[in-house]
């Protein structure tokens, strides 16, 4: 989930420091390392029941509307491979990263050090569709060195501070780094669309505050897999490549990579348009990627017991 701005550009000293704090969490966190061997094992056994199933259905869109209002940035995220966010990681394959920009184009005032430099930080995030609160996590610290690649490698869960909201036997929204103590519910409320559920934080596995937005169709962020999402009643600001000024502002149900988007008024009186992602199956080859990662799991815990070995051993003698 690395950031960049108009002013900062993101090179090798900021995405070696996500690596290598990404790299220390999942080997030194027994949190992070238990949730990325879940991650790949998870996946396997959603593919599987879906293939037992019988023959791949297509995976049909859910209208919501935003999680946020104002106008916020598709930082990742989109419907095809090469936008997506996590196209392998079949939970969220469909997921967005949502930011803030100002006017200079940036996600942050001044030198963005701290966490209140940045517009994102602390805005309320609602919920996309009524439903009910099903499981929600809070207590987890906001990171407080924003905008320089690192993020929190001792962090409980990568989500940090979230909340998962059922809307249908089978559509579940996951909202992901929030801030702690701001949630506005508890688990078993029921929720109605737009209320406002917390506030959007630097928590869990994030390097500058955002919000993380899927939706899936379990309840288990690690066994689920993504449901494509359009935006109801949306107005979307996409830039064609090279051109700094806005191409064009339109009603749209589907957002891409590097599209502005926020809800649309009642006052807007704009025709809706609502495009409709191109439908995914899946197939063996989903099987065949999530079989790669858990052998690259196996790999990853079998080095860590191996050398934890050769630590105790030299510790002993």
């Amino acid at each position: 989930m690395t950031t960049k701005s108009k002013e900062r550009k993101y090179g090798l000293a900021e995405y070696s420091r996500f690596f290598v704090s990404s790299f220390a969490g999942s080997i030194l966190n027994p949190n992070l390392f238990l949730q990325s061997q879940a991650q790949g094992f998870g996946q396997l056994i959603a593919v599987a029941l879906r293939l037992l199933e019988g023959p791949a259905e297509a995976i049909p869109p859910r209208r919501v509307r935003t999680p946020f209002d104002g106008r916020w940035k598709v930082l990742n995220g989109g419907t095809t491979k090469q936008s997506s966010h996590s196209w392998d990681l079949l939970s969220q394959r469909y997921a967005y990263d949502f930011v803030v920009e100002g006017d200079d184009g940036r996600t942050y005032r001044g030198d963005g050090r701290r966490l209140e430099d940045y517009h994102a930080y602390g805005r309320p995030v609602l919920a996309p569709a009524d439903g009910v609160v099903i499981q929600l996590v809070d207590g987890i610290r906001d990171y407080h060195r924003p905008g320089h690649g690192w993020v929190d490698w001792r962090t409980r869960d990568i989500r940090g501070n979230f909340v998962v909201i059922q809307h249908d036997e089978h559509v579940y929204s996951l909202i992901a780094h929030l801030q702690p103590g701001s949630f506005e519910v508890r688990e078993g409320d029921r929720v109605t669309q737009g209320c406002v559920i917390g506030r959007c934080g630097n928590s869990g596995n994030s390097t500058e505050p955002h919000i993380h937005f899927q939706l899936q169709d379990r309840r288990s962020f690690f066994l689920s897999i993504g449901i494509p999402v359009q935006f109801s009643r949306s107005i979307v600001e996409r830039r064609a490549p090279g051109v700094e000024q806005a191409a064009e502002r339109r009603y749209v149900g589907v957002v891409e990579q590097g599209d502005y988007v926020e809800a649309a008024s009642s006052a807007d009186t704009g025709e809706e348009d609502h495009g409709a992602p191109p439908l995914t199956r899946v197939g063996v080859r989903d099987l065949f990627s999530s079989l790669g990662s858990c052998g690259a799991g196996v790999v990853l815990a079998v080095v860590l017991v191996r050398f934890v070995a050769k630590v105790l051993g030299f510790v002993q003698s």
